[in-house]
């Protein structure tokens, strides 16, 4: 049965491994986003940058595909392994992770909360709290959300996609 693995790839060669592991016919995935660049103080879109840097997902059936030659392969350090049996992740994940793409394939970036928003966190650990939504960090795909804690105003970082306007 086939399931889905995760990779971890050399330093910023998420995109060499991938080509490397297509060209052995190995069914891969490896989420983007855009990458913005300033140019002339003028932002701008360009190229695409790896979702989970460091990282990218493989599709087998450990029992009949050649996984061990995913750990030779250019660009790759090797798979997510617990022992000497790669770990494999829920096919909900990776269908999650494709739900926020966009007809490119691009995971989108959300740019519709302000300061003060109020926010439902729908994720994570923090999963049903509500929140203030306080700033974009590291793009768009990571916020800065403001939660009461014991009467205190504590500050989270969360994946933007972990939160919905309430």
């Amino acid at each position: 049965m086939k399931n889905w693995y995760a990779v971890s790839t050399k330093h910023k060669l998420e995109f060499v491994a991938l080509k490397n592991l297509e060209r052995q016919y190995i069914y891969t995935y490896l989420p983007k986003i855009y990458k913005y660049s300033l140019n002339k103080k003028k932002l701008a879109k360009k190229l695409y940058n790896a979702f989970f840097p460091g990282y990218l997902f493989v599709n087998l059936d450990i029992e009949k595909d050649r996984w061990q030659k995913i750990n030779s392969t250019i660009g790759v350090n090797k798979i997510i392994s617990l022992g000497s049996c790669p770990v494999p992740i829920a096919n909900s994940i990776v269908d999650e992770i494709k739900k926020l793409e966009d007809v490119k394939g691009i995971i989108t970036e959300n740019d519709t909360y302000h300061k003060n928003d109020h926010i439902m966190i729908k994720g994570g650990v923090f999963s049903g709290n509500v929140g203030l939504f306080d700033k974009y960090i590291s793009g768009k795909n990571r916020v800065r959300v403001l939660l009461s804690v014991m009467g205190v105003s504590t500050g989270i970082n969360l994946n933007s996609y972990h939160i919905q306007k309430n």
